[in-house]
């Protein structure tokens, strides 16, 4: 009997300890984070989930938003340009934790981390491409915006996200169209102004300069023309 009392005794100091050491965990957390002390925040947070096996989807996402401004902040600060940059790890954790959270029944949660997942592929073309633009890199975006809006059509920041790609890829095709109109009614001229600067700096139009070198030829053989 006195050894039931004695292992109860136990348990519930355990008990006590570990539901103190969470709040005081959680409590940290908190502090840390809105200090934008974000190293200190996700290792409060990991602790909670490894050691302490304190498990909800809310810390997982917010390891993720920790892991996510991090990243975010070495960009600011002009992070390393090579595949195995610090920066480029911290995005991809970040991107791992993201992931890990479309299989929660919270919807409002799956959308927010698809909606990260969204602004974190976009911003690989700043990492590994220096402003280089990718196609696959802009779809595969677009399809997390995509996907954060099926979870939860009022998620107005993927919404905007989503709205805003999209223009952001149809408008060198928009682009191209105005310039072959001109073209085909013979205004050389002002297709070559229309595209010139677009050619010349902007890497959506890479794919267009086969085009603009063949209507810069008609242009210096007009002038060449008798």
């Amino acid at each position: 009997m006195k050894w039931s009392v004695i292992i109860l005794l136990f348990l519930s100091f355990g008990w006590f300890f570990r539901i103190a050491n969470i709040n005081e965990r959680l409590e940290g957390a908190y502090e840390a984070y809105f200090k934008n002390d974000n190293i200190q925040a996700f290792d409060h947070l990991e602790y909670l989930t490894d050691s302490l096996t304190f498990q909800e989807d809310g810390l997982e996402l917010n390891k993720a938003h920790t892991q996510f401004k991090l990243g975010s902040a070495m960009l600011l600060q002009g992070g390393q340009t090579t595949d195995d940059s610090t920066t480029t790890i911290t995005m991809g954790s970040a991107l791992e934790l993201y992931n890990s959270l479309w299989v929660s029944d919270d919807k409002q949660l799956k959308s927010i981390a698809y909606n990260q997942a969204g602004v974190i592929t976009f911003k690989t073309k700043s990492i590994n491409g220096e402003g280089a633009v990718d196609e696959e890199i802009l779809a595969t975006a677009i399809d997390y915006f995509k996907m954060a809006l099926i979870e939860d059509p009022e998620n107005e920041d993927a919404r905007y996200n989503y709205e805003i790609l999209k223009k952001y890829t149809e408008y060198p095709e928009k682009l191209m169209e105005v310039a072959r109109k001109l073209v085909r009614q013979r205004h050389y001229a002002e297709a070559y102004g229309l595209l010139a600067n677009k050619v010349q700096s902007d890497p959506r139009f890479v794919k267009h300069q086969e085009f603009f070198k063949r209507l810069t030829d008609i242009i210096k053989i007009e002038k060449e023309a008798p």
